[in-house]
Parts: structure tokens; sequence; C-alpha cells
């Protein structure tokens, strides 16, 4: 099967002059390294595949481990073109509300170049997934906003900081693609009584949202300042493996969703009740998957049980 990487880069912040980098890169699944190219030559673009774009969050950059592993997984389950948005020096900004202002802008410039790519090459926003991770799920929404009509949008632990309980114009909403499903996995307050940030939200902003292990504290990571200290001690100095473990599952367990036989079962669940004894059966509502598999006929929130460890699914 052959298969093709599109990677397009956004180089620097807002006040920078210049700051689209009109070049793409294109990789087929035998290459080691994506080779450049002049912006979406008809040749390097099959426009009768499904759309993939992959989107990182604040202080991510296309260089993450978690991003090839997508890339890859979507590559090796089906023939699509798979893009990697490339806003590292406007996310990486030290001041969040920069990186949170530059986002609308990332927006504006990838919604003009969809909607290029529909007026080029005859695409069909309906074909088209976006998958944002963090700040870059709301990232997602504003771009499904602009355009129009996207067929998903996916938003993995959408960023709680800023957004949580503001007006849907300034967040990922239903509105902003035909299906629209989200996964909590660390849904704590940035500032909380255990010392353990949350950078997520417990807010619901889909049409079908998976509150992974009750949304947060997920099993395996360090969930409070003492298994922090833990950490440290024991010479893990990387913040975001530690203090970040709960927000990063959400990568590893939709990674594993694209190629999993595993569905991860979901159970309808009202956010007052995200335990296991509260919600263990499916109810007249129904069953839902998370990830990947998720089915756009079934709406609301659900609780998804996973793993400590690899594979995240049970079956």
């Amino acid at each position: 099967m052959f298969s093709r990487l599109i990677l397009f880069g956004l180089l620097g912040l807002v006040s920078a002059s210049g700051w689209f980098n009109e070049y793409f890169w294109w990789l087929d699944e035998t290459d080691n390294k994506p080779s450049m190219l002049p912006i979406m030559s008809g040749e390097t673009f099959d426009q009768n595949k499904d759309i993939k774009i992959i989107i990182h969050g604040y202080f991510n950059t296309i260089e993450e481990r978690w991003v090839s592993e997508m890339k890859d997984a979507f590559l090796e389950k089906d023939d699509f073109n798979v893009f990697i948005l490339n806003w590292e020096r406007a996310a990486g900004s030290l001041v969040y509300l920069q990186s949170v202002a530059n986002s609308r802008l990332v927006a504006a410039i990838t919604a003009k170049f969809i909607k290029d790519l529909q007026k080029n090459h005859n695409i069909d926003a309906s074909s088209i997934h976006i998958i944002g991770f963090s700040l870059g799920a709301h990232l997602a929404g504003y771009i499904g906003n602009a355009v129009g009509g996207l067929g998903r949008i996916t938003g993995l632990d959408p960023a709680g900081p800023q957004f949580e309980g503001l007006h849907i114009a300034v967040r990922l909403d239903p509105s902003d693609a035909s299906f629209v499903d989200v996964i909590h996995t660390d849904a704590d307050q940035l500032f909380n009584p255990e010392m353990s940030p949350g950078f997520g939200t417990l807010q619901a902003m889909g049409h079908v949202d998976f509150y992974v292990n009750g949304g947060s504290d997920q099993p395996g990571c360090a969930n409070h300042m003492n298994q922090h200290l833990l950490q440290i001690l024991k010479g893990n100095f990387n913040y975001r493996q530690n203090f970040g473990c709960s927000h990063m599952r959400s990568l590893d367990i939709y990674t594993e969703s694209i190629i999993s036989n595993c569905t991860f079962r979901s159970y309808p669940c009202a956010l007052e009740m995200l335990q296991p004894d509260s919600c263990s059966t499916c109810g007249e509502s129904g069953c839902n998957n998370m990830g990947y598999n998720a089915l756009n006929t079934r709406n609301g929130t659900y609780l998804t049980m996973t793993r400590a460890t690899r594979p995240f699914c049970i079956s």
C-alpha cells in the first residue's frame, strides 16, 4: 500500500513577517525522512483519499514520539493523506496566553489552506478529520468553524486553562464539525489540593465525550505531589512524563485505538457519576467505542476504563 505524509509548517510568531512556510513535506511509507516539495503539486496529492490532520499542543513539536506513532498508525490503518501541522514556534511561547492567542492566527491560515485544497483539488470538507491535542484541540475547533462542514474533529484532552466554562466561540464545541468526539484524561483543575496540576477539562465539548478512568488521575501516572517528588528522586526530571502523564495518556490510547482490534467499550455515564460502580452497563442508550472507532450515532458522556500500561484497552 502506497501512503504519503505531507507536512506543512508555521514557523514563527504572530508578529513575525513571512510566518507561513509555503513548503510541504512528503513521505511514503518506505522512506525514513520526508522530502521537501513545492506547495501541494498535483503530482504529490491524491484528492480521492480521506485526509487526516494531526495538530500538536502547547510547547509540543512535530518531533514528539506520539506524532510519528499516530501518523504511522493512520498509514497502517488505510491509504490516507496524513498532514501534520507544525506550529511549533507559535505554540512555544513561554507565556501560555500568547500561544492561546497565536492559535487563532494559525487556525485562520490553516483554514485558508484547506479552502485552497477544496478549490484547487475538489476536496470535500466531509473527508477531512482533524485530530488536535490539548491547545491543538481548540485550534482544530477554530479551523472547523472557519471552513465549515468538516467531517470530524477529535479533541484529545482539550486544554482547560483559558477555555473551560467559556463561550463556544472560543473553544471546541459540537458545531465545529459534523462529528466531534472528545477524550478526557486530565480533567483536574490546574491548581488543586493534591498539588498535581490538571491541564485538561471536565467540561463536555463534543457530540460524544469519553472520560477515561473518570477523566483524570490515570493509572500508572503520578497523581499526587508526593508521587511527583518520588519520580524526581528516582531521576525522572522530564516534566511532561511526570506532571503531564495523565494529559499525554490521551495520545497513547487514541493511537492504540486506530489499529487495535479492541474497541475500548465505553458506558453511558453522567458527569457526576464517573465511577465504575455507577456506570458499568450499556443501558437503553447503548455503549460506545472510545477513540478512532467512536460511533457518531450515540451522543453524550461515557466512562471508559483502561489498564495502566499498554495495551490500554480492556477486552
